[in-house]
């Protein structure tokens, strides 16, 4: 906001500027080991303040929130098979630093259909023609569509 409260938006230079001190690696290493990272944007907004910006700590919370936001719309858009590839303002400032933090990139993904235990040996199918964890798998489906067939058509009915 500016002295006579109305909002200032911000700039292609003033964002890049912001960016680039928030992407330094003294800086990470400040956000990386504090979980009350006020005086981490109090710092970034001396250091635009000597550029001649004047913005909050709440500002640059709230910009680098929706930088991150945007950034990772896109990266989830890009995942996507067969989805047109996307990209968003300041992308490859944010990239470097963002593409391997758990919160745009989980560390590990798992299958919920997959078996997790131990490999069982072959498996023979029952009088069904189905396998085993096969049928178990159809079992677990039949169960859950029970629960929402009882639980939705009562709802539907109202």
């Amino acid at each position: 906001m500016s002295k006579d409260g109305k909002r200032v938006n911000w700039s292609d230079e003033e964002t890049v500027l912001f960016l680039q001190l928030w992407s330094e690696k003294n800086i990470q290493d400040k956000f990386d080991g504090t979980v009350r990272n006020n005086r981490v944007f109090k710092e970034l907004t001396e250091k635009l303040a000597e550029a001649g910006y004047q913005r909050t700590p709440g500002q640059l919370r709230d910009k680098l929130k929706k930088a991150k936001k945007d950034y990772k719309a896109v990266k989830d858009n890009n995942a996507c098979s067969g989805a047109e590839r996307q990209t968003c303002p300041f992308f490859d400032i944010l990239d470097p630093i963002l593409k391997d933090r758990p919160s745009v990139e989980p560390t590990i993904l798992v299958d919920t259909a997959a078996d997790l235990g131990p490999e069982e040996e072959t498996e023979e199918p029952d009088e069904t023609g189905l396998l085993p964890s096969e049928n178990e798998h159809f079992c677990q489906r039949g169960v859950i569509l029970l629960l929402l067939i009882v639980i939705y058509i009562p709802v539907m009915h109202r």
